[in-house]
């Protein structure tokens, strides 16, 4: 089972899909989950409205779609206004159901709650009426919106105002792909040669046992390389920490007191 998991990891050209109305959450909540997933070395793929042409979902997006490992529906007000988010959702769900537990849904409820998606009001469901009577659309593509709808409800989400910052929910949710990531994270610098001895150098200077804040630069190889050595030496970290979670909470305070510490930089070159 694991072979199989980590084989379809290694297939997977985005790791997370974004399925979001754009008016809704484009310029908001979707971009701040966007950049803080992207800042954890995460491949994601976010829909542009660029890549809807025609009538079917093909090419770049099929392709995407298809790919992911992890999906991430955002429902919000008029997100069963868009016959593409719909369509989407419809082609996340079967891929889903196919993937033998490769690939997961983490539903996400923005500004809307569970019973609205799955329509036991009329918001969702009056928005689906009135696309069908627009674009006069066949009855058996809207039963699988409506079914599609109502399976992804059945799955445990979060509804965002329980939360009292976004910043603490996307937090959480970056935690969680992490988590569900982590075979493919730990599989990516297993055979790379000569790796080690840069790893050991790294480590050294971190020297995590010390105490303090150090801060690294490393430069003069190509971007991708550049990413990977720091991952390969937070993977010798893991065994001594109690979950991936507890990691990222780690990094994050380091990150807080190097913001302090570069305000204060400023604030006293200002003088």
């Amino acid at each position: 089972m694991e072979s199989s998991e980590a084989e379809a990891s290694s297939e997977c050209e985005h790791q997370v899909f974004l399925n979001f109305r754009g008016p809704d959450t484009r310029n908001n909540f979707t971009d701040f989950l966007y950049h803080s997933l992207a800042d954890t070395g995460i491949h994601v793929f976010r829909d542009s409205e660029n890549l809807h042409v025609g009538e079917r979902i093909n090419g770049a997006l099929q392709r995407a779609i298809d790919n992911s490992r992890i999906y991430i529906p955002i429902f919000s007000p008029t997100y069963a206004s868009s016959k593409w988010c719909l369509r989407e959702l419809t082609q996340i769900m079967e891929n889903t159901s196919k993937s033998n537990g490769n690939k997961e849904i983490l539903p996400i409820f923005f500004d809307v709650e569970p019973k609205d998606v799955k329509m036991k009001t009329q918001l969702y469901r009056d928005a689906i009426l009135i696309l069908q009577g627009e674009d006069n659309l066949s009855i058996e593509e809207v039963d699988s919106w409506r079914k599609a709808l109502t399976e992804v409800d059945a799955i445990k989400g979060w509804e965002v105002k329980k939360w009292d910052s976004w910043a603490k929910l996307i937090k959480l949710v970056v935690e969680e792909v992490v988590v569900k990531l982590k075979i493919k994270q730990k599989s990516v610098t297993e055979h790379l040669i000569g790796i080690n001895d840069r790893v050991i150098e790294v480590i050294n200077l971190l020297d995590i046992h010390s105490g303090g804040v150090r801060l690294i630069q490393i430069h003069g190889m190509g971007v991708s390389v550049k990413r990977l050595l720091p991952r390969s030496c937070s993977m010798n970290f893991l065994p001594t920490l109690e979950s991936v979670a507890a990691s990222l909470k780690m990094f994050e305070k380091i990150r807080q007191e190097l913001m302090v510490w570069l305000n204060c930089k400023r604030n006293y070159c200002l003088k």
